[in-house]
């Protein structure tokens, strides 16, 4: 008997579909809500990317300036 898992079930992300919120500069939220990304991750009612190009999907950015940078 074969037991599937969370990590078993996400794939890749189709780059070209790709929309990010950025929050920090480290840090963009995913607008498109793809549970079964692997780079997606959910916390409360929010899902994060955390892909490595994930400002090459940003939109439009909340903060102006980045004190913490």
């Amino acid at each position: 008997m074969s037991r599937f898992t969370h990590d078993t079930l996400r794939f890749e992300p189709n780059e070209d579909e790709c929309r990010t919120e950025q929050l920090m500069p480290r840090f963009s939220r995913c607008l498109k809500k793809n549970t079964k990304c692997v780079y997606a991750v959910l916390t409360g009612s929010y899902y994060y990317c955390m892909h490595p190009n994930h400002l090459d999907f940003k939109v439009n950015s909340v903060l102006s300036k980045y004190p913490y940078e």
